[in-house]
């Protein structure tokens, strides 16, 4: 079954947890300003700086599941860190999923492609 899934991440000792709350916040407005329906929304918080790898790896195996029908950053760098940005956004759209961010990304715009970090 798909899924909506919020990522939040923090990577510097001088982030508190409040980044999580505020991250996901942002990205709740997002999806209510785009109609997304988050009430279900899974929530992956990764805490870098922690070497909270397994939340990151959680959302990569959802997305090449195929299991993620929509998913949202407050930016596209938070979810970048060390992983192929470019080629996990294409793999959420080839199984029909949408990615949106804060900063301006929605792949159901036309041209989303020009705006995700290479």
């Amino acid at each position: 079954m798909k899924s909506v899934y919020i990522y939040t991440r923090f990577s510097t000792g001088q982030q508190r947890e409040e980044s999580h709350e505020a991250q996901e916040r942002k990205v709740r407005q997002l999806f209510d300003s785009l109609g997304i329906d988050h009430t279900n929304a899974i929530v992956i918080r990764e805490s870098a700086e922690r070497g909270d790898d397994d939340a990151r790896e959680a959302f990569v195996a959802a997305v090449r599941r195929g299991d993620v029908k929509e998913a949202g950053v407050d930016e596209q760098s938070r979810l970048s860190g060390g992983l192929g940005i470019e080629a996990l956004i294409k793999d959420i759209v080839f199984h029909g999923g949408r990615f949106a961010s804060c900063d301006g990304i929605d792949t159901n715009r036309p041209g989303w492609e020009d705006l995700v970090l290479q």
